[in-house]
């Protein structure tokens, strides 16, 4: 499978308990980091105060979304 890019959906493999985003949560890649490991930065839709609207995730965390 490709590498996720910048403005492609994806969804959490994973639970990130502490940043209150759980598995299945949709959002949308909006960078990719090289340095010192990739990682991509995802803009997540905020319905909970608590909620993280921006994380940095590691591949394993994330898969492409088949919807949009």
């Amino acid at each position: 499978m490709d590498e996720p890019r910048v403005d492609d959906l994806v969804e959490l493999t994973r639970d990130v308990p502490e940043l209150s985003l759980f598995r299945g949560k949709k959002g949308v890649i909006r960078s990719t980091w090289f340095i010192p490991t990739t990682a991509y930065e995802v803009e997540f839709e905020v319905t909970d105060p608590h909620q993280a609207g921006r994380a940095l995730l590691l591949p394993e965390q994330i898969a492409r979304s088949q919807k949009q």
